[in-house]
């Protein structure tokens, strides 16, 4: 079971690491990210969607979730610039 939980936990590493990559180049070509982030920046910004998401998913949060998208992306817009 140990090793299933293993490549579980690798398998959704990868499908989020290549998930934010195509979110990241997404958003340089529309020009809202600027292209000079260094990796710390993708870290940081990778854990503010990350970290949003599962405050999000926390059954006592009330804020709807286009309220909560709205403020994410502005917050990442602000910051990649």
């Amino acid at each position: 079971m140990r090793s299933e939980i293993q490549k579980t936990m690798e398998s959704i590493r990868e499908l989020l690491q290549n998930r934010f990559m195509l979110f990241f180049e997404k958003g340089v070509q529309e020009g809202v990210i600027s292209q000079g982030l260094t990796p710390l920046d993708g870290v940081i910004l990778t854990s503010l969607v990350a970290g949003s998401i599962l405050t999000y998913s926390e059954p006592r949060n009330n804020v709807p979730l286009e309220v909560m998208v709205d403020k994410l992306f502005a917050s990442v817009v602000k910051l990649a610039q």
